[in-house]
């Protein structure tokens, strides 16, 4: 049976109350941002309400219990991907780059340090499936 520290809490992410992560994180488990880059489909909020919790759970110790990801869909069905025209700006920023490029020199300029971005990103999927 996994510990609470080896759970992982998908979609989290979609939730913008910083005392409902706070509530389930009492529990040790791990929350997943995993949906970095899709804004408003499927009930998702902006990314900038993402790095507003992003950076107040780090701010409150948290960085050991979050991971960063994007759950992105490049085939479906053995095809590639199709999408309206009016759910682009939905998705315009719902790729692997994303992350990299945009979401964590933000988190930077908002004074998550450099090891609390490791932690997420490396230290804590290592911990997850390790």
């Amino acid at each position: 049976m996994p510990t609470p520290s080896r759970i992982v809490i998908g979609h989290m992410d979609g939730n913008t109350d910083v005392q409902y992560h706070l509530d389930t994180l009492a529990h040790g488990v791990t929350v997943g941002f995993d949906r970095i880059g899709l804004q408003g489909l499927v009930g998702t909020p902006p990314d900038s309400e993402r790095l507003r919790l992003l950076e107040a759970l780090t701010r409150q110790g948290f960085a050991g219990h979050v991971t960063l990801s994007h759950d992105s869909i490049w085939n479906w069905l053995g095809r590639p991907l199709t999408l309206p025209d009016a759910v682009l700006p939905a998705v315009r920023d719902w790729h692997p780059a994303h992350i990299h490029d945009d979401i964590l020199p933000e988190l930077l300029r908002r004074g998550v340090t450099q090891e609390q971005i490791t932690q997420m990103t490396v230290g804590n999927p290592a911990r997850i499936f390790g």
